[in-house]
């Protein structure tokens, strides 16, 4: 029986890592059995956002863009705004 053909369409990269980013990646290479499976771990998970649903992900990118605007324009003061919790709002709708 054929072998199956060798894939050449991987993308190799080597990155340097702070002591501390190089000891969770050794905890999390040593629980998921390679250095590997933890980076594409990663990538998954970051590319589903944890597997949201796509309204919650829409939400959470928006809110993120918003508190990242919000504290460049005003440096931590409060807008006036009534949003005690920092409850985010769905579909438009106040939380």
């Amino acid at each position: 029986m054929p072998k199956t053909p060798a894939r050449d369409d991987y993308f190799a990269q080597s990155f340097r890592f702070t002591p501390e980013q190089a000891a969770t990646i050794r905890e999390e290479a040593k629980r998921l059995g390679s250095t590997t499976a933890f980076v594409r771990e990663l990538i998954d998970d970051y590319r589903t956002l944890f597997g949201l649903p796509g309204i919650q992900v829409e939400v959470l990118e928006a809110d993120m863009k918003n508190l990242t605007r919000r504290s460049r324009n005003q440096r931590g003061m409060d807008s006036g705004r009534s949003n005690p919790g920092g409850v985010a709002s769905v579909r438009g709708k106040p939380a």
